[in-house]
């Protein structure tokens, strides 16, 4: 008889098995592969917009307003030019990336979603200028000024004093804004991707305010880019776009030492005559006083009332008399200028050869 060479089901079942595991394997490969690209794409993308975000606070001082989508809208990407507060909070939207000057495709994550992005405010409505921090406001900006929203990494804090973040809500897209069409992803199911998005529907999740988790783990998939005040400050500084706070107080201090100096000079009399007129040798006339330093603390003027010295002149903190030419500070680590007598006799020395 002829014999029949083909296949058992034995062996063919093997073969299924075989092919089956290779598909799995090749499938899962190509979604790592295509996760990977989509997160390579994210932290540059968000790289530039830092980038952007940075150039924005050196020339307005402060950032962008985020930019919230309306529903069934396509995303133009254009913020408000004032950021609108509800009871001192900021909205919590998407980066604005027509007002930054970006295309909106580096307004999406690697997997097409927007970014989503906050920025910090004092809650209730900052006082500003002064002690306030608004980082949507250039009325509260401050070189000394931190933030406050903190980002965590699991239970730990990484920093608990940022000025803005910037979320990419994963591969799975959980409660990202689409652009095109003007909606909103499903809603997170675990509570560190509700912080990202701010949705406060995950059962058991109550939201903190302020909270946001760094993510890029088997349970959250987010990927968060954030900034602490310095990250922002210091390339701004080395541009020369703005004063350092220490070099801000300097020239300040400088401001208020020659008007005092001026000041001082009107009120008295030089060899019998009268008076100087108010303001008279100052070398800043016409310029205002700064009320604030960096920090957002008043200067503080010092002096005994009596016509006396020292006067001390000090960024954001009390200042008192303790002795006829020692000036006490509180703390001791405040940047101060003081006038005594040799220094203001020298003033006065020029100011009679000029003949004001």
């Amino acid at each position: 008889m002829k014999r029949n060479y083909g296949f058992s089901l034995i062996e063919m079942a093997i073969v299924v098995a075989i092919g089956a595991t290779l598909l799995t394997l090749g499938l899962a490969a190509l979604n790592s592969q295509s996760n990977s690209a989509g997160y390579s794409i994210t932290k540059k993308r968000q790289d530039l917009i830092k980038d952007a975000l940075i150039a924005h606070l050196g020339a307005n001082k402060r950032f962008p307003c985020p930019y919230v989508p309306t529903i069934g809208s396509a995303a133009t990407g254009m913020a408000p030019p004032a950021c609108p507060q509800v009871g001192g909070v900021l909205p919590f939207g998407t980066i604005p990336f027509a007002t930054l000057g970006l295309a909106r495709e580096i307004g999406e994550d690697g997997w097409g979603n927007l970014f989503s992005y906050q920025i910090y405010s004092d809650a209730p409505a900052p006082a500003c200028p002064g002690p306030g921090r608004d980082w949507g406001n250039k009325l509260c900006f401050g070189a000394g000024k931190i933030g406050g929203l903190t980002i965590k990494d699991g239970a730990a804090d990484l920093s608990s004093d940022l000025v803005a973040v910037v979320i990419s809500h994963g591969a799975n897209g959980l409660g990202a804004w689409v652009a095109a069409q003007g909606s909103r992803n499903a809603n997170p199911v675990n509570c560190d991707e509700a912080h990202n998005a701010k949705i406060a529907t995950v059962p058991g999740c109550a939201l903190v305010a302020n909270r946001y988790y760094k993510g890029e783990s088997q349970a959250n998939d987010d990927v968060v880019a954030y900034m602490i005040a310095s990250d922002a400050i210091l390339p701004l500084v080395k541009q020369g776009a703005i004063n350092s706070a220490i070099a801000q107080v300097n020239t300040d201090l400088q401001i208020l030492y020659d008007q005092k100096l001026g000041t001082k000079r009107a009120g008295i009399s030089i060899s019998g005559s009268p008076p100087a007129p108010t303001g008279c040798d100052t070398s800043v006339a016409g310029t205002s006083p700064p009320p604030f330093d960096p920090w957002g603390n008043p200067y503080v003027v010092a002096e005994d009332g009596l016509g006396g010295f020292p006067i001390c002149i000090c960024s954001g903190y009390s200042a008192a008399i303790t002795s006829p030419t020692t000036c006490s500070i509180v703390p001791p680590t405040a940047i101060c200028k003081s006038i005594d007598k040799s220094s203001f006799n020298s003033y006065l020395a020029k100011a009679g050869s000029s003949g004001c």
